[in-house]
């Protein structure tokens, strides 16, 4: 899984990315920029409101000259228009003039008027002025910026976003201005602005973007040094005489808008009709020593764009959020190291979810890789609130939960086989409720063998011989399922576990596979049942016609407490889950001496300490056991009810 997401995340195909933007779009609308409220930078906006009261667009080249003159005379630094002037004002005198409809006298005197673009470019050279380029999908021949004043490195490796052609400014306009910058926007794959081609290529020559341009001319830099290493455009500096600027771009000479809210107006904005007014309605001084970027936000002009804040942003407020930021130094950056640190994470998060999977159960590995999840989140958004680093930790979280999906998949279906396993393997001689919690718990199953003590019960059938030599083999086999049924009914009942049928004969132990503190207890309880199930077993047999009127079964119990071995045991072609021991054949002994004392229940001395003393019993004396050197003092039980062997002794009435 590591070597797989490792490589998914070095191909980046298309999925990929859009999943790391998404997280960094994410940190931007919960912590997004706070806008200055004393920002070198002012907005004027021609808005609704000035399109209402000076006339539809485009302007008079008069009207935009008035506008730059106000800003000129305000005492602002440098100006750029967020817009083209690529066609002649049509209301221009000169304009006007080439009207074939006109008369001559009219013709000569309008010839007289100021012309329209002769008034702006002398506008413009009041101000240092940076006029707008427009990327478009067809060579004209664009100009050369001449903002880029050196390329170090090698030009080959320099991989900027490429546009066919660009479409420029009246040349009168050219000529006027101080410098020239592209306004036109690059979206990601899935149509949201979240990076500004700051330096971008248009045949042959190099752009900055409008917003730089205004930047570069408002600090009275000479121009731009583009460094070029290997990973292509590794840093864009700003010579300026205060010193330099280093730019936030990446390699293909993008760089990351950190927006600010768009919910708030910027206190930047200034409406075009505010300074228009005669006096202006605005306060001049808050143009002066700032820069100036004239553009609109009204919606008729469709200058509108979708960006990780808004779905649709003007163009115009979005140059400014780029602006704004850099001049702050509040830019976004993608550090260099960022994949090879993303790549570690992800190696030591795949590690960490491993750990927990293996280690924790279910619910405390869920709740462990959630807690992981969260620290990363949380120290992703810590780095973008504090330094205003992208890094991406959604694919992390991505293939670490699509690894952790597999394997609690794959526990989940190895629990349920192993649950259905002890099910099956356990069924027919445990208890529902035991097997129940075996299958809930299968952790607490030692099957590979361990010491416990238990108590075990050995039931025979008396007189089998006799009675399998008088019956047909259906009717004894019929017989001994009903009677094996009935006797196992109550050990089951009794939390007891069955080992196997030998013939006529059940074993079955106490305390194994699960603990059973009262193991003894409940031994005596199921013998006791047995006792008297039996008579109700002679009477059922009889009414089928199983068993003749005048015969009776009878029953031999024999009941011990001890240590022994528990576990699967057998070849290695088949094997079950049973006992072996010293304790298993002393059980077996005892329940051969039934006959012998005459009784239908035998336990020993250790059985009757640990539990069997709380019922009425008498002792049977002391026998000798093959392989003992000391004698066993064996007992039977007297009643058939449960009483305390102290009452007794005192003389009292049970």
């Amino acid at each position: 899984m590591a070597g797989l997401g490792g490589g998914l995340r070095l191909l980046d195909p298309t999925w990929v990315e859009g999943l790391r933007v998404a997280a960094f779009d994410l940190y931007q609308r919960l912590w997004p920029r706070e806008a200055a409220p004393d920002s070198p930078l002012v907005v004027v906006d021609i808005d609704e409101a000035s399109i209402e009261r000076f006339g539809q667009w485009p302007w008079p080249r008069s009207l935009m000259a008035r506008l730059l003159d106000v800003c000129a005379e305000a005492g602002a630094v440098a100006l750029a228009f967020d817009m083209v002037f690529a066609e002649p004002d049509r209301t221009s005198p000169s304009e006007l003039a080439k009207l074939p409809t006109l008369s001559e006298p009219l013709r000569q005197a309008l010839t007289l008027l100021p012309d329209h673009e002769h008034q702006l470019a002398t506008a413009m050279q009041r101000i240092p002025t940076a006029l707008a380029w427009r990327a478009i999908g067809e060579s004209r021949g664009a100009s050369t910026s001449t903002s880029i004043m050196a390329v170090l490195g090698e030009r080959a490796r320099l991989d900027l976003i490429q546009f066919p052609g660009a479409q420029g400014n009246l040349e009168i306009f050219e000529r006027a201005a101080s410098g020239r910058g592209l306004i036109s926007l690059a979206p990601e794959p899935d149509g949201i602005v979240r990076r500004l081609p700051a330096f971008s290529r248009i045949e042959e020559s190099y752009w900055p973007a409008l917003s730089l341009e205004l930047i570069r001319l408002g600090m009275g830099a000479g121009g731009f040094v583009l460094a070029v290493g290997a990973a292509g455009l590794e840093a864009a500096v700003l010579q300026h005489p205060a010193g330099h600027l280093t730019l936030p771009v990446t390699g293909d000479g993008r760089a990351w808008i950190y927006f600010s809210d768009p919910a708030r107006r910027p206190a930047h904005l200034i409406s075009a009709a505010e300074l228009l007014e005669e006096p202006p309605v605005a306060t001049t001084d808050r143009l002066q020593g700032r820069l100036v970027l004239v553009g609109s936000t009204f919606p008729g002009l469709g200058d509108r764009h979708p960006t990780p804040m808004s779905a649709a942003r003007p163009g115009l407020l979005i140059q400014a959020d780029f602006i704004d930021a850099v001049l702050a130094d509040e830019w976004l950056v993608r550090p260099s190291w960022a994949l090879a640190g993303e790549l570690l994470t992800l190696l030591l998060v795949l590690g960490m979810v491993t750990l927990a999977l293996i280690h924790l159960p279910a619910w405390g590995a869920a709740a462990a890789v959630l807690g992981l999840w969260a620290m990363l989140w949380a120290g992703s958004l810590f780095l973008f609130v504090h330094f205003h680093w992208l890094l991406d930790v959604g694919f992390s979280t991505l293939v670490s939960g699509l690894m952790a999906s597999i394997l609690l998949t794959q526990s989940y279906a190895r629990s349920a086989g192993e649950r259905r396993w002890i099910r099956q393997a356990f069924a027919q001689y445990l208890p529902a409720s035991v097997v129940d919690e075996l299958a809930q718990h299968p952790e607490r199953l030692r099957l590979r063998g361990e010491n416990r003590e238990l108590t075990l019960m050995f039931c025979d059938l008396r007189g089998f011989t006799r009675l399998s030599e008088s019956f047909p083999p259906e009717r004894l086999g019929e017989l001994m399922t009903h009677f094996l049924t009935g006797l196992s009914e109550e050990v089951l009942r009794h939390g007891g576990t069955i080992d196997k049928y030998i013939g006529d004969c059940l074993m079955a132990f106490w305390n194994a596979p699960l603990e059973t503190p009262d193991h003894t207890r409940r031994a005596c309880l199921a013998a006791l049942a047995m006792r008297r199930r039996l008579v109700s077993l002679n009477a059922e047999l009889q009414a089928a016609g199983l068993l003749p009127p005048s015969q009776f079964l009878a029953i031999g119990i024999g009941l011990h407490t001890g240590p022994a071995a528990v576990g699967n045991f057998g070849s290695r072609q088949r094997f079950t889950y049973t006992a072996l021991g010293d304790t298993v054949n002393l059980t077996a002994h005892l329940e051969s001496l039934c006959k012998e004392f005459a009784v239908d229940i035998v336990f020993s001395e250790a059985a009757r300490v640990a539990g069997a003393a709380d019922w009425a019993s008498r002792p049977l004396g002391e026998v000798r056991v093959k392989g003992r050197l000391r004698p066993v003092l064996v007992h039977t039980f007297l009643e058939e009810t449960q009483i305390s062997a102290t009452i007794l002794a005192a003389g009292g009435d049970p």
